[in-house]
């Protein structure tokens, strides 16, 4: 949100201060949940802040001496129609000061209608789709039957990378997670108790029982949103476990379609 907002205003990252803001005093807007927080709340801030800057731009021009549609916003400063005309930040606010305008906006995203008929499951669910591809290369050993993870190609088409450092972070630690689940992560019990309630009896991925990982990010602007990300949530943690199960297939023959994905030895003689 922050690198969006400073884009939009054409500042230095430096100048944004986030604000948490309470659920007291702002409207539901729904959940924040797998890709639903980029494509949703960057678009309200771009709301934002094309209103604050069409408040600028009005009562800035003539300090400028130009006209409101000649206002531009970068390299920290506001401009006029030359570069003899411009603002710094701070001598905007106190121009606005004296003119007695309140430097603020507020801005919200409605999303486009969906529909979804729950009785013969159809309809339009979503509004925009991540679309994403993963492979995974294994090795299984014939004497103990224990599938080892090698190898990790991970493509996402999440719309425009706002951030490519958080998409990759995202990317991996998707694949990570689903790697957990379909390898090693398993809820026993007895008479209906869950008996590993801790990390030593339910194992989870360190680093060393992770690949090498490629991330590939795919950038196809969404139409529907207003800075062209979509999003990198669950499509990183679905693919991974059905591609290893397949690669277990073309390494044995053997299709196991329960997790943790296990072998026996027997099987493979």
């Amino acid at each position: 949100m922050m690198l969006v907002l400073a884009e939009e205003l054409g500042v230095s990252l430096k100048r944004v201060r986030y604000r948490r803001s309470s659920t007291s005093t702002i409207p539901d807007s729904g959940t924040t949940v797998a890709t639903r927080g980029t494509i949703m709340g960057s678009s309200a801030v771009v709301v934002a802040a094309r209103t604050f800057r069409d408040l600028l731009t009005t009562h800035l021009a003539e300090r400028l001496r130009c006209t409101p549609q000649e206002v531009r916003f970068h390299d920290d400063r506001i401009w006029g129609r030359t570069f003899d005309d411009s603002l710094s930040w701070e001598e905007a606010m106190r121009e606005l000061f004296l003119q007695r305008v309140t430097p603020y906006a507020f801005g919200t995203f409605q999303a486009p209608d969906v529909s979804w008929d729950e009785t013969n499951g159809q309809g339009n669910a979503y509004f925009t789709y991540v679309y994403s591809c993963q492979a995974a290369e294994v090795s299984v050993s014939r004497k103990t039957g224990k599938i080892k993870l090698l190898n990790v190609v991970a493509a996402h088409d999440i719309g425009r990378a706002i951030n490519r450092a958080m998409v990759f972070g995202q990317i991996y630690g998707g694949v990570t997670q689903g790697a957990g689940m379909a390898l090693m992560e398993e809820i026993k019990r007895t008479d209906g108790r869950i008996t590993n309630l801790n990390l030593d009896g339910y194992r989870i991925p360190r680093m060393l029982d992770m690949p090498e990982m490629s991330g590939i990010i795919v950038e196809n602007t969404d139409p529907a949103s207003l800075t062209g990300a979509k999003g990198i949530g669950e499509p990183a943690l679905e693919l991974i476990s059905p591609a290893i199960a397949n690669a277990v297939y073309n390494a044995t023959g053997i299709r196991v379609t329960k997790m943790p994905l296990t072998i026996d030895p027997e099987e493979l003689k």
